[in-house]
């Protein structure tokens, strides 16, 4: 068999005249692999990449999959710089194919900008995304855009998050978060370095919600209206709506949503739920009158429908009161008993509106400051109202036990 080294070398020249430095690097990356697996995985990509050449010429479309199959290889070995040049390579092949305004490359450039993260190379990957922004804006009606909307909103999600640890990502300067979101202009004598905090958390979600609002813009226009990753978005939509303190946009995903288990045939009682978070949502931004007509008719529904009675007191007379909104970590759950330190047991008054009041705590085996905190926290949140004969209670008297780690 003729040696992987001796089969480049032979083609070396050809390789070179072609641009396709990358081929001309594989020799000493094969003789300084860990393993005869590398060697091997390298030796056949290579036999892969002469033989397209050979039948296709320098771009032949061929050439694609064994040049990302190098870069993974390269990838695997944290050789990143060999593993950007394999993708470099795959891209102008795909461009050669597809046209330069090709989604076919968003997959490359995708690891291209993983590739130049690990590398600390963060301007360059910076760089990358807003092209592939630029690219996923060309095709508003391919589907293959959604994810990479949905990624880049992630990605955002997760900036917010390092920034609220402490942490000052070069993201936060590469984006300028602190004066703008990614659509509005810089101001002319803006120090991307610094400014204020809110500004930038702000900015950050509102990055995040455009970007995976375009996903979901995109997925319906396929007619899409299941799946998880169209459910997933709606979620984030709905939970930055919440941080952002937009009723409207938060209200249209749920209605969304409302529709989609309809067309979907979800089960009665998930479809009903959905409906009585639409209500909660509307308590939330004191649309009252919109919000107790929901909670009613939905009660009546239920009832009028044979639903057991255990099943509608979980939704509007629960043992466990029901924090809004219902995504939000509610430190009454029983389920926190597991790893708990201690408990503070409470009684409050629930308002007709989900406010509390009359807050006294009943018994309790942890510090005062514990107990402090719980009680703070409950008049800081909105929970559920209840509903007695198919009408919403103007107060309830609630007895919840918390458990809490010190």
């Amino acid at each position: 068999m003729v040696s992987f080294e001796v089969r480049i070398h032979l083609r070396a020249v050809e390789v070179l005249l072609l641009g396709m430095a990358v081929y001309a690097s594989i020799p000493s990356a094969a003789q300084s692999a860990p393993g005869a697996d590398a060697a091997n995985a390298l030796e056949q990509i290579a036999a892969e990449i002469l033989e397209a050449q050979t039948q296709g010429g320098p771009y032949a479309k061929e050439l694609i999959e064994p040049l990302r199959d190098l870069s993974f290889v390269y990838q695997g070995k944290g050789e990143h710089a060999l593993e950007l040049a394999a993708l470099e390579q795959a891209r102008q092949v795909v461009r050669a194919n597809y046209g330069l305004s090709s989604l076919e490359q968003a997959p490359l450039i995708q690891q291209q900008i993983r590739a130049e993260e690990s590398r600390g190379n963060f301007p360059v990957a910076w760089d990358l995304e807003q092209a592939l922004l630029t690219l996923a804006q060309k095709h508003p009606d391919d589907a293959r855009a959604a994810p990479i909307y949905h990624e880049i909103g992630d990605k955002r999600m997760d900036l917010m998050r390092s920034y609220l640890a402490g942490e000052r990502p070069p993201q936060l300067i590469l984006g300028c978060f602190y004066h703008r979101s990614q659509q509005q202009p810089v101001p002319y004598d803006s120090n991307c370095a610094s400014g204020e905090r809110g500004a930038a958390l702000l900015h950050m979600t509102l990055d995040a919600q455009r970007n995976y609002a375009n996903a979901i813009a995109v997925l319906r226009r396929q007619q899409e209206h299941s799946g998880g990753e169209l459910y997933e978005l709606e979620d984030k939509v709905l939970r930055n709506s919440y941080l952002l303190r937009d009723y409207q946009t938060g209200r249209r995903s749920l209605v969304r949503l409302i529709y989609d288990d309809a067309a979907n045939a979800e089960p009665t009682l998930g479809r009903i739920e959905r409906l009585v978070q639409l209500a909660d949502w509307d308590l939330l931004y004191d649309q009252r009158p919109l919000a107790f007509n929901l909670y009613e008719r939905t009660h009546a529904y239920l009832t009028h429908g044979g639903v057991a009675q255990a099943s509608i007191d979980e939704l509007f007379a629960p043992a466990t009161p029901i924090l809004l909104p219902t995504f939000q970590p509610n430190l009454l759950a029983p389920e926190r008993a597991e790893g708990a330190t201690g408990y503070v047991e409470v009684v409050f008054d629930v308002s007709r509106y989900g406010r509390t009041s009359r807050i006294r705590v009943l018994d309790s085996n942890v510090s005062n400051a514990a107990q402090s905190r719980l009680t703070r926290w409950i008049v800081a949140n909105r929970f559920r109202p209840r509903l007695a004969d198919g009408e919403v209670v103007d107060t309830s008297r609630i007895v919840a036990r918390a458990y809490v780690q010190e």
